[in-house]
């Protein structure tokens, strides 16, 4: 009885990749797409990020927050009241002096035209305040200026967002008129003749 032989393995052709573990892919090998970043890369973004946030913090040095907070909106603020103060001070001496003249006796005739001879020019002289009010009012006119400069240079550096719902958690003040509130501006609003028809109210005729 013939032994049968065992037939010699045949060599791989050209082109073809072994059977076997080595050939396999393992699945926990990272793909391409999965590799970690370039360390060169990593560093680079890192670098930007610290020269952003160092930018950033010249941009808030530029900002003068303490001297914002501690100079120039307080004395706005305190022009502002001297305005109100002012306004309400002038107003009364003016009355007060037209008052004195509606109320005088023209009995005399010398007495009365020296009456309002002071009248007139007390009133000529509290009307003076005008030029004072808009001094102040340059003031605090050039504060807002230099506040207003200050933040739209950041606001372009950080590129930031107007957020129109965000919420004012500061204490309400019943001092203070809301912006809709009170006389509408130059320009705005209803003018005195508007004003009159509707007081007049409809025209019946």
């Amino acid at each position: 009885m013939k032994s049968r032989t065992t037939p010699p393995p045949r060599k791989p052709t050209s082109g073809t990749r072994p059977a076997g573990p080595a050939a396999a892919t393992s699945p926990n090998r990272p793909s391409t797409a999965d590799a970690p970043p370039d360390g060169a890369l990593l560093v680079r973004e890192i670098g930007a990020a610290a020269d952003y946030l160092r930018r950033c913090r010249q941009e808030l040095a530029s900002l003068g927050a303490n001297e914002l907070a501690k100079d120039r909106i307080p004395a706005a603020s305190r022009e502002l009241d001297d305005i109100i103060g002012d306004g309400a001070e002038f107003s009364h001496a003016i009355m007060m002096a037209a008052e004195r003249v509606m109320n005088a006796s023209e009995d005399d005739p010398a007495a009365y035209r020296a009456l309002v001879h002071e009248a007139i020019t007390s009133i000529i002289v509290q009307c003076a305040f005008q030029d004072i009010t808009a001094q102040r009012a340059q003031r605090v006119r050039g504060a807002l200026d230099t506040i207003e400069r200050r933040l739209a240079r950041l606001a372009t550096f950080v590129a930031t967002r107007e957020m129109p719902d965000i919420v004012d958690f500061s204490a309400p003040d019943a001092t203070i008129v809301e912006p809709k509130a009170g006389p509408a501006p130059r320009g705005q609003g209803n003018d005195q003749a508007s004003i009159d028809r509707i007081l007049a109210g409809p025209d019946r005729s």
